[in-house]
């Protein structure tokens, strides 16, 4: 599939709850379109074995989004053994010019056979090892609170940039 201006790339969306399903992306507002897509302002590219990308909330472990299983398989199948969190948006790519462009069917294919299949041992071990350190993460993730006071006072009574906690 040739990729002009006015064509709007095909991608696949996967969200926590939905199963894949296919998307545009309006060429003019890639960014953006990608943002409302996967629901974050911020967000992280993780490329897979066949040219293609997958777009995921770069903050999602640390917002409490929820694991996505989908995507995380895929990915763990398609080369890149990582836990990837809340909605995601595959888009293909183009190497040489280092754009995102339109899925092509085989990449679709590939995509969704690498959902359909059962997730090798591996996988699950991973996965396993994940949930086990989840518990230690979270409490890692969680703020730290207190006693002491967070802004130092300047003589005038204002709050002033906080302190560096000293050794």
């Amino acid at each position: 599939m040739t990729v002009t201006p006015t064509t709007q790339p095909r991608a696949l969306r996967s969200g926590t709850v939905k199963h894949l399903e296919p998307i545009t992306i309006d060429p003019g507002r890639t960014v953006e379109a990608l943002q409302e897509s996967i629901g974050s302002d911020n967000f992280d590219v993780v490329g897979l074995e066949d040219d293609s990308d997958v777009f995921v909330d770069d903050e999602g472990p640390i917002n409490e989004s929820p694991l996505n299983l989908r995507v995380t398989v895929i990915a763990h199948r398609l080369g890149r053994p990582v836990v990837l969190f809340g909605n995601a948006v595959a888009l293909g790519c183009d190497m040489e010019m280092a754009e995102s462009i339109s899925l092509t069917d085989a990449q679709v294919y590939r995509l969704t056979a690498a959902l359909a299949a059962r997730p090798s041992p591996d996988i699950i071990d991973q996965l396993a090892a994940y949930s086990g350190r989840n518990e230690t993460m979270e409490r890692s993730l969680r703020p730290r609170v207190s006693s002491r006071a967070i802004f130092e006072t300047s003589t005038a009574g204002e709050s002033v940039w906080p302190r560096c906690p000293r050794s």
